[in-house]
Order: structure tokens, then sequence, then C-alpha cells
């Protein structure tokens, strides 16, 4: 494929991946009542699942590869491990890191030592000694074969990390059970999870493509769009922390319809002149308390406005940066001169 023709399929598909990360995000299901913190905040699965299953996903091209680089001993084969690695661990940081912004309000602390995030945490590690190995082989050949060996053996980690979760008490809890807790959640994290492993392996290729000739400039154009929309989505999600106080609901007095007469929250008792209909459908959860509760609100004269979590924002600009900053990096740092070799100082 022509890096003009892998620029415009790049170019389509990040924009659609970062549209329907906006989409998800704003219309996705949340939970209506959970134990601790917003529910609002599990609307980071959408963003942080499809960061988590990418970077597996790539960790296992990689193993793939190693063995293929093994056997064939052929260079292209190498590169493409050295930039499957690199964008895996970019996408295993954002990982962490958004995992970390999600559990600061749902678990109560950004880290809790939970397996899956230990699994994690190790994960990221485990492939750093992959760059540091590869530089410091001073012989290219020695170099290629060591790395390859490598990032077979590194994969070793994976499936630790992933089985973490399930083997031992975790916090994480499984797909089955997310998506009991909140609802029909296929048809958004189902196509998120596909467009997000989709970018990233076109990342791959752009990258490689970048280390052999020339990106158009205009690429670099795409990845300021994009930045500019994830980051416009983000600021539209924390907007209402600029123009109120956000309140987290403790307990509410709603009636039989659905209508709440006073709430007492975080920063005091609140009392309506005239009932509110309550935001949320259903405004009663299954065991007859008001779904209210927990949830951070905006309340302005005789209205309440839910509010979503600012750490969705957070993950929406941070998923976003990644993904340009990427581009980014592959346009300006595109081969200008014979000779020069992809993972080199």
């Amino acid at each position: 494929m022509s890096s003009k023709r892998l620029a415009m399929v790049i170019a389509a598909i990040v924009l659609v991946d970062i549209l329907y990360a906006i989409y998800a995000v704003y219309k996705g299901p949340f939970p209506i009542s959970v134990e601790l913190g917003s529910p609002t905040a599990y609307l980071n699965l959408y963003v942080h699942v499809p960061l988590a299953w990418s970077s597996y996903l790539l960790f296992f091209i990689a193993l793939v590869l190693g063995i293929a680089y093994l056997a064939k001993r052929n260079e292209s084969i190498d590169a493409y491990i050295y930039y499957t690695i690199l964008v895996g661990e970019v996408y295993a940081i954002a990982t962490t890191i958004s995992g970390m912004a999600w559990a600061s309000e749902s678990w109560g602390a950004a880290w809790s030592w939970d397996p899956r995030e230990t699994g994690v945490l190790l994960l990221l590690l485990a492939y750093l000694g992959y760059f540091a190995i590869r530089n410091s082989v001073s012989d290219p050949d020695k170099r290629k074969t060591v790395s390859a060996a490598y990032a077979i053996a590194a994969f070793t980690v994976v499936p630790l990390s992933f089985a973490a979760a399930y083997v031992t008490e975790s916090l994480h809890p499984s797909m089955k059970q997310t998506g009991a807790y909140m609802g029909n959640i296929g048809p958004f994290i189902g196509p998120r999870v596909l467009l997000a492993t989709l970018t990233a392996v076109l990342l791959i290729l752009l990258l490689r493509k970048a280390s052999q000739q020339k990106m158009p400039r205009w690429l670099s154009w795409i990845a300021v769009l994009v930045l500019i929309i994830g980051f416009a989505g983000a600021f539209s999600i924390t907007s209402p922390y600029l123009t109120g106080n956000p309140e987290r609901v403790l307990e509410a007095g709603i009636d039989n319809n659905g209508y709440i007469h006073w709430l007492y929250t975080s920063t005091g008792n609140h009392t309506f002149a005239q009932p509110v209909k309550s935001p949320l459908n259903p405004p009663v959860t299954s065991d007859g308390k008001p779904s209210i509760l927990g949830h951070q609100v905006i309340i302005k004269q005789n209205t309440i406005s839910v509010v979503r979590h600012w750490s969705v924002a957070f993950n929406l600009a941070a998923y976003t940066l990644v993904v340009s900053g990427l581009i980014l990096y592959a346009v300006y740092t595109s081969r200008r001169e014979e000779g020069e070799e992809y993972g080199e100082d």
C-alpha cells in the first residue's frame, strides 16, 4: 500500500474511532446505581477497556512476529516487532493511567494493588525491557535475534495479567458481570474495541511505512483535527463543572411518581418548592432506593442535572492524545535519508 493510500485509510478510521468514542461516552449505558462513587464513572468502560484489549492483542501479534522472525530472519518482520511493541507499550501506559483515573472514583483510590492493576503494571515493565535489551546489543543481527526471542518470552506475562482478575479476588468485574450491571453494552463496547484495535494496527503500519519513506504532511493536520475533536468532546463533558458546583447526592426524598422533593448532598440540604422530576430513568432502583443517590448533580433554581464524572473526560482526552501523538510522531520522523534504521539512536 502506498504511503498516500495508507494515510487516507488511517485518517478515515481514526476520525470514525474518535467520533464513536465520544458518542459512546455520551449515549452508552451506565449503571443506575453503584456501591461507591459516581455511576457515570463507568462510562470509562468505553475508553479503558478498548485500550486494554488492544494492548493485549498487539503483544500477541508481537509474539507471532517474534516466532516468524526466528524462523525466517527477515528484517521487515523485525521492524514490525519493534513498532508493534512500541504501540502496544504506549497503549499499556494509557491503560494504566485511564484505569487509575477511573479507580480513583469507583474504588476510592487510584491504586489498590488489584491483581489486574498489578498484572498490567508488570506487563508494562516487561515490555519496557524489550527496548532496553534492543539498545544494549550493538551487533545488528544479534540485536534482532535477541529482541525477537525477548518478544516471545515477554508474552508469558500477558495471560498472567489477563487471568489475574479471575484466579484471585479482584475489584475488576468480569465482562459478564459488567453486562448484567450496565445493561446492553454490546452495541457500544463491541464497535469501540474493534475500532480501537484497528486504529492501533494502522498506527503500526504507519510507523513502519514512515521508517521507509516520507509520509504526506497533510496527515499531521488530520492528527490535529482528531486532537481538536477529542478535546472538544472532553471539554463538553467537563463544561458543567465550569458553570456550576457539582454536588454528590447522599440522600433524597422521592415520591411514587418519580418526583424529587428534597436532596441532601455533599454541600447541604436542598428542598424544592415544586417537586422536580428525576433526571434518571428509572427514578427508583429495584430495591426501592432513589436512583439519584451517588450521582454528581448540579442544582440550579428548580432543576437537577446529572454530571458525568471528570475521569470520563480525562480518559477521552488521553486516548485522543495517544492516537494523534503517534500519528504526528510518524509524520515528523518519517525517513528522509538512506541508512537510517528504526529503533536506533
